[in-house]
């Protein structure tokens, strides 16, 4: 227990006091005892300084503790909004290695990879975050360009296809994503198509706009 500093009165006790109130003994008539071997006093001085010793390393110890995971994922935030994605992923792969079941630490590790050109690693990082129950709407549009990235378009078709997100605005996204593939596999007519129907959900689409 280092918080109540118990231990630390634990340890002053041994010692015979530390408080302002302990009396010391006089040292001339022991001079000689301290330094006899198998003295008694020097028996106890060693004791001391090795309880002495014992308390610094528990100081230092409490001192030095390791960052808290919280600290790694909010600094790996930090780092994506302002676009530094190799620090990003030192301080979420940090917060990966504390805890490797936290769903939005794998989501941004797929946000960093990607960020660094690393689309295959994004990509297992990103269907890692969706097995951990990390928000689809969020997962699925970056997982769908990692995949467009590594020309991945069948798989790009199957996941757009079979999931189903309630907001409007990932709809579009994942039609348009979808629409992508398909003109890259030169399915023109298919994908303009997709790319007027996202726009009918989102008129403001990015995707879908530069696509028609």
């Amino acid at each position: 227990d280092l918080g109540g500093g118990g231990w630390l009165k634990r340890v002053c006790a041994s010692l015979g006091g530390c408080g302002p109130d302990a009396r010391l003994p006089p040292c001339t008539p022991r001079v000689a005892l301290l330094n006899r071997p198998g003295s008694p006093m020097l028996k106890h001085r060693s004791h001391t300084n090795r309880a002495v010793m014992a308390c610094l390393g528990l100081l230092l110890v409490a001192g030095c503790s390791r960052e808290p995971d919280a600290d790694y994922l909010a600094s790996g935030r930090d780092f994506l909004q302002r676009k530094e994605y190799a620090s990003a992923l030192i301080q979420l792969r940090n917060a990966a290695g504390r805890d490797p079941e936290h769903a939005e630490t794998r989501y941004l590790l797929g946000l960093a990879l990607r960020g660094t050109a690393t689309p295959v690693s994004a990509e297992v990082e990103l269907r890692r975050a969706l097995e951990l129950g990390h928000a689809p709407e969020q997962v699925l549009p970056v997982l769908c360009r990692s995949l467009l990235d590594t020309a991945q378009y069948d798989k790009v078709i199957d996941l757009a296809a079979s999931r189903q997100v309630g907001e409007a605005a990932t709809r579009a996204e994942l039609k348009a994503l979808w629409a992508e593939a398909l003109a890259a596999k030169g399915q023109p007519v298919p994908a303009r198509r997709l790319y007027e129907e996202a726009l009918a959900l989102d008129p403001a689409n990015a995707t879908a706009r530069l696509g028609t």
